[in-house]
C-alpha cells in the first residue's frame, strides 16, 4: 500500500513538473525546486487585500462580488486579507491623530483662552542687533489656531527703526504661511515683553512642524540671547512643543536654514512669538471629561470585534494576521510581513495588492497578462504611477522620515502587480527596509534601487473615476462595490447599464 501511494505521489509530481514546463518554458530549475519545496500548488496570482480588523462588512462584500470571478474562471489564484494581529488600545478620540496609536498629549488643557506661546520674565542677557532671520521650531500636538504674531520689544518703548518682520513658516517645506511687519507708526499691542499684531486666524493641524522667525533687529530694536534667560512656554496643556536649539539665516526674507544647539538650551534667541487658541475646544472638553468611559467602551468594542474576527478566520480561511498594531501608519509594515510570508510559503507568478474598498476586474487583469505575455519578463511592476509627488508635511500622509523634496515613482494604492522576483527581493531584505508613511510611497522608495520594469497602465485608476475598461477603482462604500459588480454582471460595464 505504501509503495502504491508513493507511485501516486511521483506521478502527480511528474505531471505538475511537465505542466509547469509547458506553461512556463522559461522557468529555471531553481524555480521548479521552489515550487515543490513550497507545495505542489502553484498560483498564477496571489491577491493581497489590505484590510482593517473592523472592516468585516467590506471583506464580505468583496467575497460576494468581484472575488467570485476569481474562483470561477479556472485560474489558480490565492486570496488573503492582510490584517494586524494587535489592537490599538487607545480609543480614536483620545489619540494624537487617527492614523497612529499614541495617546493625546494633553495634560491640563487650557480651553477657550488665547495663549501667548512664550513669556520672558528676565531679559538680563546679551543684546543682538543683527538683521539676519532668527527662528525657533515647534511641533503641534493638537489642532491650534494661530491668532497673532509678535516681536520682542526690549525697552517696551515701541518700534524705533523702519520695520521689523515676523513670519510663520512650514518648517519641512520652508514655506512662509503668514507674516506681519512692525514699525514706528504701527507698533502693535504690547503684552509683556512682546508686541503683537492680529492676523487672519490660521489653523495648524496635529503633526504640523512650524518655525516662528523674526528679523531686521537693530541697535535701537535689538533681540536678546535666550541662554540663561527666564523663559516660560504656554503650551496649552501639551498642544505645542518647542524643540531644543534654534536656527538662523544669512539672507533676509528667506527661511533660516542653519540649525544650532548650545548646551541643550531650548531658546538661543528671544525674537519672535505667536498667540493661539485650541481648535475645537468644546469637543475637547467633552472628550477629556469622559475619558474613562470612552476607554471602557472601546475595550468592550474591541473584545467583541476579536470574537467576530476569529469566527471569520475559521469560516473563510482567507485572512492572514501579521504581527503589527492594526493602524494606518503600520500598513507598510503589514505589507512587509505579507511579502515575506508569500515568498516563503507560496509558489506564484505575480502578486496583486489592493485595498478592501477597491473594485477589481480580475478577468481583465488575467487577460492582459496573457495578451502581453508578462510571464516572460522579470522585475515587473504593473500599475498607474505617480511621479514627482511632493512630500506631505502634515495630515494623513505626513512624512518626516523621507528627506528628499519628492518621492520616487510609486504605484497608486488601488492596485498594482509585482512579479515574484520583486516580492522575493523585498522579502529577503525586509529587515533592512524602512517603513515610511505610506505603503505605496514606501514601495516606490524600496524598489527605486532596483530600477524595475515599470509597466505603466492608465486602466489602474488612482481616483474614483469610473471607466468601462478599468482594472481597479478605489474608495468605494459597500453599496458602491455592490452596484459596480451588479452592473458588470448585467451589461459588462461596471459604470452603468443603459
Amino acid at each position: 500500500m505504501a509503495h502504491f501511494q508513493l507511485r501516486v505521489l511521483l506521478v502527480v509530481a511528474l505531471s505538475a513538473f511537465i505542466g509547469i514546463l509547458q506553461t512556463r518554458p522559461f522557468t529555471s530549475v531553481w524555480r521548479i525546486y521552489d515550487i515543490f519545496h513550497k507545495g505542489f500548488t502553484h498560483y498564477d496570482f496571489v491577491i493581497g487585500i489590505v484590510s482593517a480588523r473592523e472592516n468585516w462588512e467590506l471583506r464580505q462584500t468583496l467575497r460576494e462580488t468581484w472575488l467570485t470571478a476569481v474562483s470561477e474562471d479556472g485560474t489558480n489564484v490565492l486570496v488573503k486579507f492582510i490584517i494586524g494581529s494587535q489592537v490599538c488600545d487607545i480609543a480614536p478620540s483620545l489619540r494624537q491623530n487617527e492614523y497612529e496609536c499614541d495617546l493625546m498629549n494633553i495634560t491640563h488643557a487650557v480651553l477657550d483662552k488665547e495663549l501667548q506661546a512664550l513669556e520672558v520674565h528676565d531679559v538680563a542677557t546679551e543684546l543682538i542687533s543683527q538683521s539676519r532671520p532668527l527662528g525657533q521650531d515647534f511641533l503641534v500636538n493638537l489642532d491650534i489656531v494661530v491668532t497673532r504674531l509678535g516681536i520682542f520689544d526690549h525697552g517696551k518703548d515701541g518700534i524705533q527703526t523702519a520695520h521689523l518682520k515676523v513670519k510663520l513658516y512650514d518648517t519641512i517645506g520652508q514655506e512662509e504661511i503668514v507674516s506681519v511687519e512692525f514699525h514706528g507708526d504701527d507698533p502693535g499691542l504690547l503684552i509683556g515683553q512682546f508686541r503683537f499684531k492680529v492676523i487672519e486666524p490660521y489653523v495648524l493641524p496635529k503633526g504640523f512642524k512650524g518655525t516662528i522667525v523674526a528679523e531686521n533687529f537693530t541697535n535701537e530694536d535689538p533681540a536678546k540671547l535666550g541662554v540663561n534667560a527666564n523663559i516660560s512656554v504656554n503650551d496649552g496643556g501639551g498642544a505645542i512643543t518647542f524643540r531644543k536649539g534654534s536656527r538662523f539665516g544669512t539672507i533676509e526674507d528667506q527661511f533660516p536654514v542653519i540649525e544650532e544647539t548650545l548646551n541643550e538650551e531650548i531658546f538661543h534667541y528671544i525674537a519672535g512669538n505667536f498667540m493661539f487658541v485650541l481648535h475645537g475646544s468644546k469637543t475637547l472638553t467633552t472628550v477629556l471629561s469622559q475619558q474613562n468611559e470612552i476607554m471602557e467602551d472601546w475595550k468592550m468594542e474591541k473584545k467583541k470585534e476579536e470574537v467576530q474576527l476569529r469566527e471569520e478566520i475559521t469560516k473563510f480561511n482567507d485572512i492572514i494576521l501579521v504581527n503589527e498594531i492594526d493602524i494606518y501608519r503600520n500598513i507598510p509594515k503589514k505589507m512587509l510581513h505579507f511579502y515575506k510570508w508569500t515568498s516563503e510559503h507560496v509558489s506564484f507568478d505575480f502578486l496583486l495588492k489592493t485595498d478592501d474598498d477597491c473594485y477589481i476586474d480580475m478577468t481583465a487583469i488575467l487577460q492582459t497578462v496573457h495578451r502581453r505575455n508578462l510571464k516572460k519578463h522579470t522585475r515587473i511592476w504593473w500599475s498607474q504611477f505617480r511621479k514627482h509627488w511632493e512630500i506631505n508635511h502634515y495630515g494623513k500622509w505626513t512624512d518626516f522620515a523621507y528627506t528628499a523634496s519628492e518621492y520616487p515613482a510609486f504605484a497608486c494604492g488601488s492596485g498594482y502587480v509585482l512579479s515574484s522576483d520583486l516580492v522575493e527581493w523585498i522579502s529577503d531584505n525586509s529587515m533592512h527596509l524602512y517603513a515610511y508613511q505610506g505603503e505605496d510611497t514606501s514601495l516606490g522608495i524600496w524598489l527605486s534601487a532596483l530600477n524595475p520594469h515599470y509597466v505603466v497602465d492608465s486602466q489602474w485608476q488612482c481616483s474614483r473615476v469610473c471607466h468601462t475598461d478599468m482594472y481597479s477603482i478605489p474608495d468605494n462604500t459597500v453599496q458602491q462595490l455592490q452596484v459596480l459588480w451588479e452592473n458588470k454582471m448585467k451589461c459588462a460595464n461596471p459604470c452603468g447599464c443603459r
